[in-house]
């Protein structure tokens, strides 16, 4: 564990740290991603998204054939 200095208040703080105890800026750039953003969510969300718009483009479909069925 290294001591690193904070840029903002110039005050010692760990490496592992994810941000300054003093003044709360972060250290890690990748620690406080991996906080914000989670391990894996971006895939998860990019197949939630494919999957709502498939889900949606079927309803469509399916209304634009109920439209079609009922003029004839």
């Amino acid at each position: 564990m290294a001591l690193t200095t904070c840029p903002d208040c110039g005050k010692s703080v760990s490496s592992q740290a994810p941000s300054c105890p003093s003044c709360g800026r972060p250290i890690s750039a990748s620690v406080t991603s991996q906080n914000i953003h989670g391990a894996g969510e971006g895939i998860f969300m990019k197949g939630m998204n494919c999957g709502c718009a498939l889900l949606i483009g079927f309803v469509i479909l399916m209304v634009v054939l109920m439209i079609i069925g009922s003029n004839n």
